[in-house]
């Protein structure tokens, strides 16, 4: 028999749920505001020393007037014990508070560490998942259709002109089509000109730029990218971009605009369009765990 009401026993699963979710935080709080008070303890505990250690040395100087080295000996060790034993009680609130303050910061350190690698694992899980899915997609489709509609197209059957009655299956680009990696670059862009072959040269200048900072220092993270061409950040750039000799990527920084077939792409590329959808080909998995 339950003798407690289903309402009330689900209202604490969920208030202890909740508490787990933000004991990282409240252990980090804590711990920062146990160092405050250990530094107030510490400095209360100090005003209270100097007696102590007047005392101490008082009765120093009267057992080092006993002849008897034996019994100046055991004198000198009580004197140590008893004045141990005041210094003890005296810092023994400021240790505590402050080992536990301590121990709360590392706690609360340590559980954001195992849910950011919990984190890392399945977000590289997902990306392996996602990688195979366009493998079998291009053993199934052809390489060709799986790119385009990687970047954004979507596939439409086709009569083929030279043989009717076969149909193709065929990528149809959507201009509405948009995510971090695929943004575009037109006229909300501080560095857009109206001159398409300018920006064509600056899109270039850039993309061999990173390539350059790939090739001297091994890894570009892709918010740099985002930064050098003026276009707001993201929370999954502070974790993909390319890494040089990367067994999962294609040891360059292309931004897609001079490889893509998307007839929009094609027309900036030929500088009749003056705006361009990029596509960045990140590598796969999470930069930090592949340096």
């Amino acid at each position: 028999m339950n003798l407690v009401p289903k309402n009330l026993s689900r209202l604490g699963y969920r208030s202890l749920l909740k508490f787990n979710a933000k004991s990282p935080t409240i252990l980090v709080i804590a711990g920062v505001v146990g160092l405050g008070a250990t530094a107030v303890l510490a400095s209360r505990a100090s005003r209270k020393v100097d007696p102590i250690i007047d005392k101490h040395k008082k009765a120093r100087a009267e057992i080092g007037i006993i002849a008897n080295d034996r019994a100046r000996q055991l004198e000198l060790g009580h004197l140590y014990r008893k004045t141990g034993v005041e210094l003890g009680k005296l810092y023994g609130p400021t240790l505590f508070v402050g080992m536990t303050s301590a121990i709360s910061v590392l706690g609360g350190h340590n559980i954001l560490r195992g849910r950011q690698i919990a984190t890392m694992a399945a977000y590289s899980g997902l990306i392996e998942q996602f990688s195979g899915y366009r493998k079998r997609v291009a053993q199934t489709l052809g390489d060709d259709v799986e790119r385009g509609l990687y970047e954004g197209a979507r596939g439409e059957w086709e009569e083929d002109p030279e043989h009717r009655g076969e149909y193709k299956l065929q990528p149809k680009y959507d201009v509405d089509n948009q995510s971090y990696l695929r943004p575009w670059f037109d006229q909300t862009n501080y560095n857009w000109t109206r001159d398409a072959l300018s920006n064509y040269l600056f899109l270039k200048g850039v993309q061999s730029h990173m390539n350059n900072l790939l090739q001297i220092r091994g890894h570009v993270f892709l918010n740099e990218v985002f930064d050098a061409l003026a276009m707001p950040r993201c929370k999954e750039g502070q974790v993909q971009g390319w890494l040089y000799n990367s067994p999962k990527g294609d040891n360059i920084v292309d931004f897609g605009f001079m490889t893509s077939n998307d007839p929009q792409t094609v027309a900036f590329r030929n500088h009749v369009e003056n705006i361009v959808k990029l596509n960045f080909n990140v590598d796969e998995g999470i930069i930090w765990n592949l340096i």
